[in-house]
């Protein structure tokens, strides 16, 4: 059995090269453009709004509350009747927590929007990923 071989033309493997790159490229300018477009508040303005707050959290099919105390300790429950204790800090214009007995040594940093009437939503690395309302 003899092999075929094949010779593609120079003229058309460019073509599909250059169009390989530039959906590489969109993506990246559309994931950027998504870090642009949030109007975070500064950390002047998350310390000024949290501090010493509780608040309802939705997300996914869950919700429950989050108090932000002055002395930057936390407490948080769950619809599943779980509650967790950590600390909460604001560092380079974002609110950053970590837990004690979730998720133990990891922290995560959020991007807070104001939406206005006292709603919130949370972005991490430019994605929305919950949200917050304050009730006390």
């Amino acid at each position: 059995m003899a092999i075929k071989k094949y010779k593609m033309a120079t003229s058309t493997l460019l073509p599909i090269a250059i169009v390989t790159m530039l959906i590489g490229c969109n993506t990246t300018q559309e994931s950027e453009v998504i870090n642009q477009d949030i109007n975070a508040m500064s950390g002047q303005e998350i310390s000024a709004t949290f501090s010493g707050k509780t608040v309802q959290w939705y997300w996914e099919n869950e919700t429950g509350t989050q108090t932000y105390n002055a002395d930057g300790s936390a407490k948080a429950t769950r619809s599943k009747n779980r509650t967790k204790t950590g600390k909460w800090w604001v560092d380079n214009d974002k609110s950053c927590r970590t837990w004690i007995d979730y998720n133990v040594g990891k922290t995560t940093c959020y991007q807070i929007v104001n939406k206005g009437d006292n709603q919130f939503d949370l972005y991490l690395d430019g994605v929305y990923v919950y949200a917050e309302k304050i009730i006390e």
